[in-house]
């Protein structure tokens, strides 16, 4: 969904001067479809989670098992796209249909998403971490190429190795640009994999903390557990008022929890890479702690740490999402001629 949520802010500015047709897949194709005239609903890859971890060969034969509906569907809007006319320029945040159909066609592509920072930077690696990121790095090789420019979304800034990169803040939604913050006194929690059977164990033996957990299947209130089913308004009111925020290691509400001067507790789902570079820089930066399990020690560390995070955090600056669109635009010139 943070793919999703940062391409609406993308989508909504270029819309005021382009045509734009918009290919999603999932969850992202039913929260970007009622904001726009032309989303198609293509079919798009899946990972398998299981105790808190990408389960690979799940993922891999799942995969390879739906490749002939995959085909089928996305050859579909292909020839839909194609019988509007092609566009001029594509735009992928890490999708690889977008890519393969501008691979096919000639047709220039650009990349903004965060994931390429593995692939395109020099990032720090400790050593018991090489294998997943030389496997990552593959993987992010094969699945998008071609690219004409790479505009990376981050909130580190390792050194470029590449050309054609570019390093930019965060795409942040307006609704957390122009949230009121505020130190409440609840914890938010976010975790998307559900069969994290760790999690509420911990959360209920601190009983003197308030938590506001998000992501899982689950409603009301439990002690001093209250269960939140997703709405938007909710979400970034919880998140703009937290005490702190405990999470996997997502780019996206990292991204929006430093911007608010709320300090991170990162567990990152095991095997994912780009989790645990993220979680490892907001170690590395001080905006709060990484830890690859979670228990009640952890937690209460990290709690008793929260006033040197937030030190750490206020000198943090973005100037909302100005200088990506900037470089986007340069890139985009409203003459019909194309990229540059």
């Amino acid at each position: 969904m943070g793919h999703a949520i940062r391409s609406k802010v993308i989508i909504a500015e270029l819309a005021k001067k382009y045509e734009v047709i918009v290919l999603a897949s999932q969850r992202a194709y039913k929260f970007l479809a009622p904001f726009f005239p032309q989303v198609h609903e293509i079919e798009g890859e899946r990972l398998i989670y299981g105790r808190g971890r990408v389960k690979r060969v799940r993922t891999v034969l799942s995969n390879l098992r739906a490749l002939p509906r995959v085909f089928r569907v996305n050859s579909h809007h292909a020839r839909e796209i194609l019988r509007r006319g092609w566009p001029e320029v594509v735009i992928t945040d890490f999708e690889s249909f977008s890519g393969l159909l501008a691979l096919a066609r000639r047709t220039p592509l650009i990349s903004i998403d965060n994931m390429q920072i593995i692939n395109r930077c020099k990032v720090e690696v400790p050593r018991g971490y090489k294998r997943d990121y030389y496997l990552a790095r593959l993987l992010i090789r094969s699945r998008i190429f071609n690219v004409s420019h790479y505009l990376i979304t981050t909130f580190f800034y390792p050194q470029v190795n590449a050309k054609g990169t570019y390093l930019f803040p965060p795409v942040l939604r307006e609704e957390i640009l122009q949230a009121p913050r505020s130190r409440g006194e609840h914890i938010l929690v976010y975790q998307t994999a559900e069969t994290y059977e760790e999690l509420l164990p911990v959360l209920r033996s601190i009983n003197e903390e308030k938590f506001f957990v998000y992501g899982l299947k689950a409603k009301g209130e439990e002690g001093n557990l209250f269960f939140r089913t997703f709405d938007e308004s909710r979400f970034i009111r919880d998140l703009a008022t937290a005490r702190a925020v405990i999470t996997n290691g997502g780019f996206s509400l990292i991204a929006e929890a430093i911007y608010l001067g709320k300090p991170i507790l990162s567990i990152p789902i095991k095997k994912q890479f780009e989790q645990v570079l993220n979680a490892l820089y907001v170690g590395r930066l001080g905006y709060g702690r990484f830890s690859e399990n979670i228990d009640q020690q952890t937690v209460r560390d990290f709690l008793s740490c929260l006033d040197s995070f937030e030190e750490r955090l206020a000198a943090y600056r973005q100037d909302g999402n100005c200088l990506l669109l900037r470089k986007l635009d340069q890139l985009l010139p409203g003459d019909g001629k194309g990229i540059r």
